[in-house]
């Protein structure tokens, strides 16, 4: 038989096994593609809103404890009798322990914010893991409790954060409006701007401390107003998160 005519008749056979590895090689790749996003997406305990019809919204507070804000906004709080969460910077809990045992007494839920408010896309997953231990240890020393939430600063997100964050056993809450805006200039402005915005299970993030929070704090009664007038309650984010 000639020499063309052999490797004509062996050609479907070489051509299936060089087929088949090919599929091989796709269905691994692809498995391994599925398997790293499934991991991924495991690790991802984000929440950025509440999913409700119900009219009710939750209030949040980052970057305190700050002797002079924080002491009001708590006041305000309590006489409108309105839940919220305050994510804490971990070296300002330790400055002012009396002010986060007085959150932690009103009965205000107590996040995690990082101990000193730094990028943490810019760090490594070793550093992150410190940012959040120091400020645990922190908070859990003052009040007996280990915070659940975490929002990180500027609400970053990458992997490194996301696999801290799983690891450390973490609901990561970011904000679905903020009250301290650069286009109102004034703190009625500020409320009204939320006031438009607003949808059941939004959740508002506001300040307390780092910087000057004198407007924050003259919003936060037009707000609570507003949002009142137009039939939203006010709820802690596990309530929320329950609705």
């Amino acid at each position: 038989m000639p020499l063309n005519s052999k490797f004509k008749q062996r050609l479907p056979w070489f051509l299936l096994i060089v087929v088949t590895v090919i599929f091989a090689l796709l269905f691994i790749h692809r498995y391994l593609f599925f398997e790293k996003t499934i991991d991924f997406f495991n690790k991802v305990n984000v929440i950025w809103m509440g999913n409700t019809t119900q009219k009710v919204v939750a209030l949040t507070f980052d970057d305190g404890p700050d002797p002079i804000y924080t002491s009001q906004i708590l006041k305000i709080l309590k006489k409108n009798h309105i839940p919220a969460t305050f994510f804490l910077v971990g070296k300002n809990a330790q400055k002012y322990p009396k002010l986060v045992q007085e959150e932690m007494k009103s009965g205000y839920q107590i996040g995690n914010h990082t101990f000193s408010h730094p990028h943490l896309n810019t760090l490594s997953e070793a550093q992150i893991s410190l940012q959040l231990v120091k400020t645990d240890q922190i908070i859990q020393k003052i009040t007996g409790q280990k915070p659940l939430f975490l929002r990180t600063p500027y609400e970053e997100l990458n992997e490194n954060i996301l696999n801290i964050a799983h690891s450390d056993h973490k609901q990561i809450i970011l904000s679905t409006l903020t009250l301290e805006h650069q286009l109102s200039k004034t703190p009625k402005a500020k409320a009204e701007r939320v006031m438009g915005m607003v949808f059941p299970g939004a959740i508002i993030l506001a300040h307390d401390g780092r910087l000057n929070r004198h407007s924050t704090v003259k919003a936060l009664p037009y707000l609570i107003r507003g949002l009142q007038a137009k039939g939203y309650r006010f709820v802690s984010l596990p309530e929320l998160f329950r609705k």
